[in-house]
């Protein structure tokens, strides 16, 4: 049986890995054919490996464009799928709201930096920027934009600690708020605090 430290590890993990999926799906169909896909009929199964697989039942959604995208990609990956999912696992393993707000912006950032060098780039990267200053992310992660508006990728750093360091891998993640941090260094240790 899981103690609730590793049950906290656990979830945000499976949240971690959920949200990438997410923002992937949608940053990469907007990449490829400026399309934000309805991810209303997005069906989830887990594979042997314990990881989520994703498929849209059906291939429609809405052109992206700077007027409409953001509100379009808040409703579509926030409100839809990843709030209720909060919900959960907030109520089963007691993740702060904090560090889920946390993972959807860093997963954010990692699906955009993913992309990066393909044609849209500097439009995924100006949506990334508008999405991480609506209210609901903003205080999820720091950040930094070009003069077109373009998310500076490398410049993040979330606020809030995603517990990776705690994992059997023992890693911090490239945009840790506890790089420099004790709990970094103890890492190799194995520290017991959660």
């Amino acid at each position: 049986m899981l103690d609730d430290c590793e049950r906290r590890v656990a979830a945000s993990a499976m949240h971690l890995d959920h949200t990438l999926r997410l923002w992937s799906i949608t940053l990469g169909a907007i990449a490829v054919g400026q399309i934000i896909p309805d991810l209303r009929n997005l069906r989830c199964r887990h594979g042997t490996d314990g990881r989520a697989r994703f498929a849209l039942v059906r291939h429609h959604g809405w052109h992206a464009d700077d007027n409409t995208t953001t509100e379009l990609l808040m409703q579509t990956v926030i409100d839809d799928h990843v709030y209720p999912m909060h919900a959960a696992l907030r109520r089963t393993a007691g993740l702060a709201h904090g560090l889920m707000l946390g993972n959807s912006a860093s997963m954010l950032v990692s699906a955009t930096r993913a992309l990066s060098g393909g044609p849209s780039h500097a439009f995924v990267r100006r949506i990334t920027a508008r999405l991480l200053d609506t209210p609901l992310l903003r205080d999820a992660a720091r950040h930094t934009v070009d003069e077109d508006g373009g998310l500076i990728v490398d410049s993040v750093t979330r606020r809030s600690c995603c517990l990776c360091y705690r994992l059997p891998a023992a890693h911090v993640c490239a945009d840790c708020p506890l790089q420099d941090a004790a709990v970094t260094r103890t890492v190799r240790g194995r520290s017991d605090t959660c």
